[in-house]
């Protein structure tokens, strides 16, 4: 019997491993040394352009040269065509935006890593990567 027990235990940490998401490559932004750069946006809404709810995110890894920041805030999205939300993309909808400052004085690269989890329980981890010029 307890052999059973170790067995279903074993298996359930197993399982439970296969819940990390490995990192998505964001494409390479550029950011002027000092100055604030939006990188990205999240967002969650329904058909009707309506909020969801908030995404949380966490930083994974800290850039070395540079802060990040999230701020709840309206833009507008880019839903591709065929996405029964992509008419949404025509007008400002709640967001939290991605916002990365570098160091001033700073130049060369930066990056850092993010994990967002969604309302509907979908995560996603992104790696960023800056040139500040």
């Amino acid at each position: 019997m307890r052999t059973n027990s170790l067995l279903a235990l074993v298996g359930t940490l197993a399982l439970s491993g296969c819940n990390a998401t490995s990192p998505v490559s964001a494409p390479l932004k550029v950011a002027i040394s000092g100055k604030p750069l939006k990188v990205d946006i999240y967002s969650s809404i329904n058909p009707d352009c309506t909020s969801r709810g908030s995404t949380t995110i966490r930083i994974i890894e800290r850039p070395k040269h540079g802060t990040v920041e999230f701020r709840e805030a309206t833009d507008f999205t880019d839903y591709k065509q065929g996405d029964n939300r992509a008419h949404c993309n025509t007008r400002r909808v709640p967001v939290t935006q991605v916002i990365y400052t570098p160091a001033p004085g700073y130049t060369g690269a930066d990056s850092f890593q993010t994990d967002a989890v969604f309302p509907s329980g979908n995560t996603r981890t992104v790696q960023y990567k800056v040139e500040v010029r």
